[in-house]
């Protein structure tokens, strides 16, 4: 559960992906029946000056205290609430109220509080009033009380808010968030407060209730109205459960953790925290493999060689973007022309490509078998190659600068080769490639 302080409760509405529960509501329209009313509890009176009830009156007026000789008496009238109450400006609610108003009876009765004269009247007492019953929070954390409050008052008269987790036998003062104080004054319209404490959370029994404090002397710095509560509730969050889960990810080159915070490059074992479906920490153990791909060459003068073990090869002519040698598919790569190569490689199913690097001085190699032969040399539009027993592999015709311009299956004993795509007149070489990949012989070609 999370630790919270008795605070302003708009901090808790920052949980994220709890279920929210309203465990308890009261705005008093059906009259009195949530509430005990002026009862002894804190050493209160049941017939106190100024007393509890739960009525819709706001206005006030002025009267005759029936004393000898009668008395004026002067209430106020109560402010009228703002849009977030129900059945506002002017609904039922519970408050305090002059005895002499109730004995007056009419409208007199609204939120207000009369000081004592020393003749009818008499200081020095305070009443209170709670919920009649308890509501249970078993299940739930964060919870929080919301009210609709206001009294004037001073150090002498104030209200003042309470919690009890057994019932009622003992209560709490509940610090007001706008003074830092147990006394609930300086507020002389509405006031919405919402307030929260770790003290209610998972609790068989809360309740709540409400003290008004009468001073033992008149001062005459008090101000209307007096204490004055509506529209409580009671909301809380379904405690969630942390949960663990272990992955094995297998990836390559980096990995990025599944709340985002973190990104690896290196296997090991690692741990991550989300939230989970309830809102809670779901720890993930994380047994992290990082598959890398060696990319590293050797060059022994014209020869490239693979350092990779295991893995799948292409070469490919950087110069020519990247594009893929024909056949040079083997560790080790020996260019049938001079230029930039790179290889790519496929090691624990990660592909990476090597750096480019520079083959120069590769020699034309005649005919070693001696059978190849180019039939007409010079061409214009078509060429046909004898290449003897070799019965399989590739043609590569290059230019001077070693740019491959065309290539072409070979055909057992002889090719036909069509040259006209080549407009340019000129020297060309053919390259006659094994099905390996090994150069069998190079020919000059010239085209007119």
């Amino acid at each position: 559960m999370r630790a919270l302080l008795l605070t302003l409760a708009v901090i808790s509405f920052s949980l994220k992906g709890l279920s929210q529960t309203i465990l308890h509501t009261e705005d008093f329209e059906s009259g009195s029946s949530g509430v005990l009313l002026n009862t002894l509890d804190l050493g209160s009176v049941l017939n106190g000056e100024n007393p509890w009830t739960v009525n819709n009156i706001y206005i006030g007026g002025l009267d005759l205290i029936p004393c000898v000789p009668p008395l004026p008496l002067f209430v106020p009238p109560t402010p009228p609430q703002p849009a977030g109450i129900t059945n506002f400006p002017n609904s039922t609610y519970l408050h305090v109220t002059p005895q002499a108003a109730l004995d007056i009876g009419g409208l007199l009765p609204a939120a207000s509080y009369v000081t004592a004269d020393g003749l009818c009247l008499f200081g020095g007492a305070s009443t209170f009033s709670g919920m009649s019953s308890d509501i249970s929070t078993i299940g739930q954390d964060s919870v929080t009380f919301d009210l609709w409050w206001m009294c004037g008052g001073s150090t002498l008269y104030y209200g003042e808010v309470y919690y009890s987790t057994d019932g009622g036998l003992g209560w709490t003062p509940v610090i007001n968030p706008q003074n830092g104080t147990t006394q609930w004054i300086d507020q002389v319209t509405w006031t919405n407060t919402i307030l929260t404490d770790p003290n209610w959370d998972n609790q068989a029994t809360l309740r709540f209730g409400f003290r008004f404090v009468s001073g033992a002397t008149t001062t005459g710095t008090e101000t209307n109205p007096g204490f004055a509560i509506d529209d409580i509730a009671i909301t809380g969050y379904d405690i969630c459960t942390p949960t663990a889960s272990t992955i094995n990810p297998e990836v390559c080159f980096t990995y990025t953790s599944p709340s985002g915070n973190y990104t690896w490059t290196n296997s090991n074992t690692y741990s991550d925290t989300i939230q989970n479906v309830e809102g809670c920490d779901s720890v993930i153990t994380i047994n992290l493999v990082i598959n890398t791909v060696d990319i590293s060459v050797n060059q022994s003068g014209t020869i490239l060689e693979s350092n990779a073990t295991g893995a799948a090869y292409q070469w490919q002519d950087c110069g020519n973007g990247h594009i893929a040698v024909t056949l040079a598919t083997n560790q080790t790569f020996a260019p049938a022309y001079d230029g930039d190569f790179a290889v790519e490689v496929t090691q624990h199913g990660c592909v990476d490509t090597s750096d480019c690097f520079t083959v120069s001085g590769v020699g034309l190699y005649e005919s070693t078998t001696g059978s190849i032969v180019i039939q007409p040399n010079p061409a214009h539009d078509f060429i046909t190659l004898e290449t003897g027993p070799l019965s399989s592999g590739q043609i590569v015709i290059t230019d001077v600068s070693g740019r491959v311009v065309l290539q072409v299956t070979l055909v057992s004993g002889s090719t036909q080769i069509s040259v006209q795509g080549l407009k340019t007149e000129g020297t060309y070489f053919v390259k006659i490639l094994s099905a390996d990949g090994t150069i069998v012989g190079v020919e000059k070609l010239v085209l007119f």
